[in-house]
């Protein structure tokens, strides 16, 4: 009864002891966490007040800087005001009256934003009303003098400018507009000053408030680690203790209650470990024997299983032989047989070595030794082995050197790899030929280029690229379809192959593109010799399914000169060999062209053109000037030809030869063909009308084959002639060449159409393309125009002479029209007239001209007596 009396008081006693440990645990928390919230309110409070002042300097500061950019910003636009006024007699009147608006607005409309910004500050606000009443005097001057200038009556300008003194009212709005400058700048200044002194007063008091939670945090850091971290790590390292195994490992029970309770847990399980340990051990004896019997019954099934692996070598389809250090055989599988025709104890005893072939000898004494040195490593070797047939079979061998223990000697795993082989050959030379013409595909071609280019260093000898690309074979393809496409590609890898030398490779890069490679050039012509032998070759036409097709191609040459220290780089020497073919096109196709670095700069303004294509549409870079085509009889105008020019920003005016393809490329041209259109209709039809002498004459357009083939051309035609009003008669579409290479059903229900319309056809540059005679007659052409290399021939070229003579005959019997351009000279107007030739167009007659020339020009043109 006693003994129960104590250990109930000691029970009591230990529970007050739990409650007064938790009870200060709890006030001290309440304590801590009410004077974290007072020092946080207090420090949220300065803080709060700190960032107001430094937002008010911060709003100053921005305010002030607003203010002088929009000073800045009168004073650009005032110099771009007095530049667009100084600049009326160099420009159009529109052009020149929408730069001055515009500069104009731009002043009246900072000053109107400048006077809203500083509408709270009494000295700034009188600098912007001086501002803007020494700039309403200068306008009121710039307008009296323009009205002067709209008149005609310079004289009065100029008067206008004296009286009202411009130079001194101009001086007068810049001393303004300097004078608040300065004074903008001056705030600008002191704003900044007083926004640095904030600065630094919040970084001072951003350190105090550190300093203080650094404080804060500390004390409380140390209150945490006595009561709560200490007597963790207390229960952590025994708790590793006993994972470690010491399950004897004991916990001392201290801290706050509900840690004291983990570690009298962790002291529980420590307890319980030990009874599962001694229960663990009555179960592992009592199961032993049962293990016994078990492995008893798996060596049982080894026994089956070695008895498996022995059926599946006799009959593996690999071969699996055994030989000793000499390469006799010990062992052969029965698939012997099946591989190399051999029964397996033909092979017992026989040396490996003399049944391989004698180039692959060395190869197998070096596998043997590569066994014997490195045993730990598999080796492999390819060698031929003799089949019974007196062939041969490729075989794939590994070894392993297992003369150590029950096998004695080398295993050998060999595989039949004869067939993989031949088709990997096959692949092989798929993946580096062109399967539709036989030639070196892409991956081919560089890499023979780059071993050119190494043999070039050695020897000394240039070696050179030709790129090349067929001219309008797109056209073939959509026309005759993709078989006779195939047709011409092969025809055309023959004739290429035909103009080479031996030693120099040709490939097809892909789709129409070709290359060809030159070594060992003793002279610089040879490169030009062999492109023109191309040329020559590929002028015949290709027969396919019964028509004649034209395939021309333009060619890029480049040359990399040998030098011992420097290596040619292969993607420099193809990428200008590329810059060059597409020289060569621009330049009329059908011919070659050899890289300078000015076609890489060239390409490099192409590039940037195409770039600026689509914005020039936008802005209305583009404008049209117009030349006559004259009676050459009578020296009568018989109509005009407009000609697309573009005002390029930065380049000038650029010609239609250096946009035309790129609107073609990127899709404009249907957008901008369509302006034109409308524009040139327009003009004619005021022309008409207003303009004497030109009542009967007809308007010329160029139209592309792009526009020609939109779904929507007929109809937009149609459409401009009634908008505009003019009679479609007066109308003539130019078509170049290039629309014979699409004889479709599709383009001749358009031509027809558009002659259905009552418009007039012209095919343009007759004789520079792939076209012949007979075009002239499948085609409803009205009008054949003689392209200018026909008539600006040199003296004495007959031949020349006499194509023009031909078309000029050819057209009279076919009832055409028959227009030579390009007459410069009167010896040319001279030599046309003999030949009959009745109109023609050139500057002999006039330059192009702007709209505003034209009547004038044509006045003085039909008051120039006939010749």
């Amino acid at each position: 009864m006693k003994r129960l009396n104590e250990v109930s008081r000691a029970s009591a006693s230990g529970a007050g002891v739990g409650r007064s440990r938790r009870l200060s645990l709890y006030a001290g928390t309440i304590l801590v966490v009410l004077a974290f919230a007072v020092t946080a309110g207090g420090l949220a409070y300065l803080t709060f007040k700190q960032i107001g002042n430094r937002t008010q300097t911060l709003d100053t500061v921005a305010q002030e800087t607003a203010s002088l950019k929009l000073y800045e910003d009168i004073r650009s636009a005032g110099f771009a005001e007095s530049a667009a006024a100084a600049s009326y007699l160099g420009i159009p009147r529109e052009q020149f009256l929408d730069r001055f608006e515009e500069a104009r607005a731009s002043v009246e409309a900072s000053i109107l934003d400048l006077r809203e910004l500083v509408a709270e500050d009494d000295r700034e606000l009188r600098n912007v009303e001086e501002l803007e009443r020494t700039h309403s005097e200068l306008a009121g001057t710039y307008d009296l003098i323009l009205a002067s200038l709209e008149r005609g009556d310079d004289a009065a300008a100029f008067q206008a400018a004296e009286d009202r003194n411009l130079a001194a009212q101009a001086e007068r709005m810049w001393d303004a507009l300097d004078a608040a400058i300065v004074g903008a700048r001056a705030d600008a200044v002191a704003a900044q000053t007083d926004n640095d002194g904030s600065q630094r007063s919040m970084d001072r008091f951003v350190l105090g408030i550190a300093v203080a939670w650094t404080a804060l945090l500390a004390g409380i850091g140390l209150g945490v680690y006595q009561w709560v971290v200490r007597p963790i790590q207390r229960v952590a390292a025994a708790s590793r203790r006993i994972a470690r195994g010491d399950i004897e490992a004991r916990s001392p029970i201290t801290g706050p209650g509900e840690i004291a309770g983990l570690a009298g847990d962790v002291n529980a399980m420590a307890d319980a470990l030990v009874e599962r340990s001694e229960r663990l051990n009555d179960y592992l004896s009592k199961n032993l024997e049962a293990r016994t019997g078990q492995l008893e019954q798996a060596n049982a099934a080894l026994a089956g299983s070695e008895q498996r692996v022995r059926s599946l070598v006799q009959n593996a389809p690999d071969l699996i032989t055994v030989v000793d250090i000499r390469t006799s055989v010990r062992y052969q599988s029965p698939s012997v047989k099946r591989v190399l025709g051999f029964e397996p104890d033909e092979f017992i005893g026989r040396e490996l070595s003399t049944m391989v072939h004698e180039d692959d000898l060395q190869a197998l004494l070096a596998f043997f030794h590569q066994q014997v040195s490195k045993p730990d490593e598999v080796a492999r070797v390819e060698v031929r082995l003799r089949h019974r047939d007196g062939g041969w079979r490729l075989l794939e061998m590994s070894g392993y050197d297992r003369r150590q223990d029950v096998i004695g000697g080398f295993v050998l795993n060999s595989r039949d790899i004869t067939e993989r082989k031949r088709l990997e050959d096959q692949l092989r030379y798929q993946a580096f030929h062109d399967s539709l013409t036989g030639l070196a595909n892409r991956a081919r071609f560089i890499d023979r280029l780059d071993q050119a280019l190494k043999r070039s260093r050695r020897t000394l000898k240039p070696v050179a690229a030709l790129f090349l690309d067929l001219d309008n074979f797109k056209a073939i393809n959509d026309s005759f379809g993709h078989a006779a496409g195939d047709t011409v590609l092969k025809e055309v890898a023959e004739r290429i192959q035909s103009c080479l030398r031996p030693g120099d490779s040709a490939a097809r890069l892909g789709g129409d593109e070709f290359a060809v490679i030159l070594e060992d050039l003793e002279h610089p012509d040879d490169v030009q010799r062999v492109a023109t032998r191309i040329l020559d070759a590929l002028k015949f036409p290709v027969s396919c399914d019964g028509h004649e097709v034209f395939c021309r191609a333009s060619i890029g040459l480049a040359v990399a000169e040998a030098t011992a220290q420097t290596e040619a780089d292969v993607e420099a020497l193809l990428r200008n060999a590329d810059v060059a073919m597409y020289s060569a096109k621009r330049r009329g196709k059908a011919h070659f062209e050899v890289y300078d670095d000015s076609m890489h700069l060239a390409l490099l303004r192409r590039f940037e053109l195409l770039g600026d294509l689509r914005a020039a549409v936008d802005h209305g870079e583009f404008f049209i000037q117009y030349q006559p085509t004259v009676d050459l009889r009578t020296n009568e105008i018989r109509g005009l030809e407009a000609l697309l020019r573009w005002q390029h920003p930065r380049h000038g005016v650029v010609m239609p030869d250096d946009f035309i393809s790129l609107a073609e490329e990127s899709g404009v041209i249907v957008s901008l063909g369509r302006w034109v259109l409308q524009e040139a209709c327009r003009q004619m039809s005021q022309w008409r009308l207003e303009a004497p002498g030109l009542e009967d004459a007809s308007i010329a357009v160029n139209v592309s084959v792009h526009q020609l083939l939109d779904a929507r051309f007929v109809g937009d035609v149609e459409k401009i002639l009634q908008e505009s009003g003019l009679e479609p008669s007066r109308l003539t579409l130019e078509i170049t060449e290039s629309i014979t290479l699409h004889p479709g059903d599709a383009t001749m229900l358009v031509l027809t159409q558009l002659k259905e319309l009552g418009v007039r056809l012209a095919i343009d540059d007759f004789g520079m393309g792939a076209s012949s005679f007979s075009y002239l007659q499948r085609f409803p052409f009205d009008i054949v125009k003689i392209d200018k290399s026909f008539v600006q021939h040199e003296d004495g070229n007959g031949a020349v002479r006499e194509v023009a003579r031909k078309v000029i005959e050819l057209g009279k019997a076919l009832n055409l029209e028959v227009v030579a351009e390009g007459i410069e000279e009167d010896s040319q107007l001279a030599e046309l007239r003999g030949m009959d030739c009745e109109i023609g167009q050139g500057y002999l007659f006039a330059r192009p001209l702007d709209a505003d020339q034209v009547t004038a020009q044509f006045r003085r043109r039909r008051e120039r007596p006939a010749a």
